[in-house]
């Protein structure tokens, strides 16, 4: 009895540090378009956000599941009615897990793209990590768009 009480317990401990997407915005309807900025947010989630000008709101999905695959985080949802891409890191030996939404909003000229993830001490590590590989898929893309092969 005491053992399974124990078992119980640090299964409790265990999964309480952990993120999960119920900690973040569940549509870009609840994200407020605002100036690019990079921090953490008060709620203990770190925050970068971009305007990517002359970037399609397609581009801008493709770049967001781009980015999440570059910091090695598993696609969970594109949701494009709700301008949401959502991804998570599973717990491993070293790191718990991680979730992150990216949010897109369309602009006159362009989209804004803001990161929110949600962990422990390494989010702001795997929020720049995303962020990069958004950036680098971007960068390709507009460089192709001016220089087609």
């Amino acid at each position: 009895m005491k053992t399974n009480l124990i078992i119980v317990l640090l299964l409790l401990v265990l999964t309480s540090g952990c993120s999960s997407l119920g900690s973040l915005p569940p549509t870009g309807a609840d994200v407020l378009v605002a100036n690019d900025a990079e921090g953490d947010a008060k709620s203990g989630i770190y925050e970068i956000s971009q305007t990517f000008p002359r970037l399609e709101r397609e581009t801008a999905f493709t770049a967001a599941r781009a980015g999440l695959v570059h910091a090695d985080f598993e696609v969970v949802k594109i949701d494009k009615e709700n301008e949401v891409v959502f991804g998570e890191r599973a717990v491993t030996a070293f790191y718990w897990d991680f979730a992150a939404g990216i949010y897109i909003k369309e602009l006159p000229d362009g989209v804004w793209i803001k990161l929110m993830v949600d962990g422990d001490a390494k989010r702001k590590k795997f929020a720049r990590d995303i962020f990069a590989g958004i950036r680098l898929f971007v960068a390709a893309e507009l460089e192709n768009q001016i220089n087609p092969q």
